[in-house]
């Protein structure tokens, strides 16, 4: 994958992100995770992807109103430089809300989070730590602001020999309150130790066409390992059977778009070295869905053109077509056409994801 796809594959993931309501489900699925969770007075919480930060906002909002007097350290891993400024947009009012609260920011793989080092022993970490001063949402979002420096300079990434996005450098951005210091300086994740957590969560951390294998030893494996004892990994990801694989059937477009469902993931996991001890527990899958947005009644003449084009986008985007595939479709007038007539004879486009849980014992 080029930089030039990877900045395609964002322009889709933002339009996917406004034009469905994915985040709002999955944080609603995730709240009773939370709410379960044993009493402590400080958690170490994992976003393994934080995205544009509406999960991650979510999360801290609703751990506020189950423990409102705990302190909550949250890492959460990003790669890409947009969506660390999309994150920091919404967390002002998260520090005051919740004043016991640390945030932390890593552009670090799944394997090295729980020692926040690098694998490549030749790179070093950049470490920032921003301490808020004052007590309102409006100070806190002037000086998150300044963080914009740091992370142009340093949150570049290149793409692999694998076509996988890799940083260039190695960075971690610690933020929490001046008047809470004393309590959270001891609690920062730490690098070159072994940081372990209480909850991670894993939403879409893996291409759904990606090999079950790939997908256990490059992020399920990793994740699993930095768990605490009674630590909680909550994995949410696609399962198709749904709109997208109706669509491309009428347009008679074949591939196996989402190989794994969260059974034969679980069976493939409990087969691996790491799990062979039994030493997890498993939850049952649950199916849950989401859908695109419906557009305003008398708006829909004028904006069905714009709508249509991206229904098709995110679809594509779901399905995670590769350039070549989507430039094949988008090429053949004949299935194109299908594709089209498809999604407007659907009241409702509505998309399949599961989730389930592994808890260390």
């Amino acid at each position: 994958m080029s930089k030039n796809r990877f900045y395609d594959s964002r322009l889709s993931y933002l339009s996917f992100v406004q034009n469905t309501n994915e985040k709002k489900v999955i944080s609603d699925k995730i709240y009773p995770y939370l709410s379960k969770l044993p009493h402590r007075d400080v958690y170490h919480f994992l976003d393994a992807g934080i995205g544009d930060g509406t999960i991650t906002s979510n999360i801290i909002k609703k751990f506020h109103a189950l423990k409102p007097d705990s302190l909550l350290c949250i890492t959460g891993k990003e790669i890409s430089f947009e969506d660390v400024f999309n994150s920091l947009i919404k967390m002002p009012d998260r520090f005051i809300e919740h004043p016991k609260l640390a945030l932390t920011l890593t552009n670090m793989k799944f394997s090295e989070i729980g020692a926040l080092a690098s694998a490549n022993n030749h790179s070093k970490v950049k470490i920032k730590n921003l301490v808020l001063k004052g007590s309102n949402a409006h100070d806190f979002e002037k000086q998150l602001d300044k963080l914009e420096l740091f992370i142009n300079k340093n949150w570049g990434f290149d793409i692999d020999k694998n076509g996988r996005t890799a940083y260039v450098k190695p960075c971690i951005i610690n933020i929490f309150r001046e008047d809470q210091e004393k309590l959270i300086i001891g609690h920062l994740p730490k690098p070159k130790k072994n940081n372990v957590y209480d909850f991670i969560l894993a939403s879409q951390a893996y291409r759904s066409r990606s090999s079950t294998k790939a997908k256990i030893s490059n992020v399920i494996n990793p994740l699993s390992k930095i768990l605490k004892q009674d630590g909680l990994l909550v994995i949410t990801h696609s399962v198709g059977h749904d709109s997208i694989e109706k669509i491309f059937n009428i347009a008679s477009v074949k591939s196996n778009f989402f190989p794994d469902t969260s059974k034969t993931l679980i069976a493939a996991i409990k087969d691996s070295d790491l799990f062979s001890s039994k030493g997890f527990k498993f939850s049952s899958p649950k199916k849950y869905s989401y859908n695109f947005r419906q557009i305003p009644s008398e708006i829909v003449a004028e904006m069905s053109s714009s709508s249509l084009h991206s229904k098709i986008s995110n679809i594509f985007y779901i399905a995670q077509l590769s350039k070549e595939e989507s430039e094949l479709l988008q090429n053949n007038a004949s299935k194109i056409n299908k594709i089209k007539k498809a999604i407007l004879n659907q009241d409702t486009l509505y998309f399949n994801n599961e989730i389930f849980s592994i808890k260390k014992i």
